[in-house]
């Protein structure tokens, strides 16, 4: 079994730092710092009640020791970059936090799902995949006024990306949808080309084919592994971030 390169307490304040930055947030030093150093509370133990007397004797004679300080640890190793009093991860702590995330039993286990046509429940596999209450962001280079009702209906969604030349389409449809908690924006042409659906635990679905295509066409649906999604959510949200906003279109 592979060597573990870092332990759970540093891989947990990696995770802190991705979490909440990777949506624009900002983490100051001493939030990281808190973070590591807080013990977490325990949630309710379910036993005998001989098991529960026990755990209570045990209880009052635990010492609970706060975790150590990591942000100077984390520095030394260029794992974060601190600009004033703003922590963000580097490249480098990316990739020990992907590596941290990755399960040795699982190392050739991929999630694929084929989405045939000529089968029956090609759809709803699909459609579930879309109504997942955790989802956050769809990407789809070729998505369009036409596709945003049928996801609307399916779907849940909070943010979709797309397009420059899908923004007009997209802007009509808007107008007479219900999208007030639905943020849209595009980016130039020929940016995009992979499909792919995350959502707001940090996992995410590759789609082989678009989504009008998706059920229509044979292509496959893939869970991405842990450091996979790492790296390309960071990417994704990078484009996200310079992408331009898609508003109704106003009807007078």
């Amino acid at each position: 079994m592979p060597q573990q390169i870092v332990s759970n307490h540093v891989s947990s304040a990696l995770q802190y730092v991705f979490a909440v930055t990777q949506r624009g947030n900002r983490l100051t030093v001493q939030d990281l710092d808190a973070f590591a150093m807080t013990p977490q509370p325990s949630g309710p133990e379910v036993g005998t009640q001989i098991q529960q007397m026990v755990a209570s004797i045990a209880g009052t004679i635990r010492e609970i020791r706060p975790g150590a300080a990591v942000s100077r640890y984390l520095t030394g190793l260029r794992w974060i970059s601190v600009v004033g009093e703003w922590v963000t991860l580097t490249p480098l702590g990316r990739s020990v936090l992907a590596i941290s995330l990755d399960e040795p039993d699982s190392s050739t286990a991929v999630g694929v799902v084929v989405l045939d046509p000529s089968e029956p429940l090609s759809p709803s596999l699909a459609a579930e995949q879309f109504g997942d209450p955790k989802n956050d962001l769809w990407v789809d280079p070729y998505f369009g006024g036409t596709q945003l009702k049928s996801l609307l209906e399916i779907g849940i969604i909070n943010r979709i990306l797309s397009s420059t030349s899908k923004r007009g389409s997209l802007a009509t449809s808007m107008a007479s949808l219900n999208c007030e908690n639905l943020e849209i924006r595009v980016i130039s042409d020929g940016v995009l080309h992979d499909r792919l659906l995350t959502r707001t635990d940090g996992s995410a679905v590759a789609f082989g084919a678009s989504f009008n295509g998706i059920s229509n066409k044979l292509s496959v649906m893939i869970d991405l592994r842990p450091q996979v999604c790492v790296a390309y959510l960071a990417m994704v949200e990078g484009l996200w971030e310079v992408a331009s906003k898609v508003n109704p279109l106003s009807i007078e």
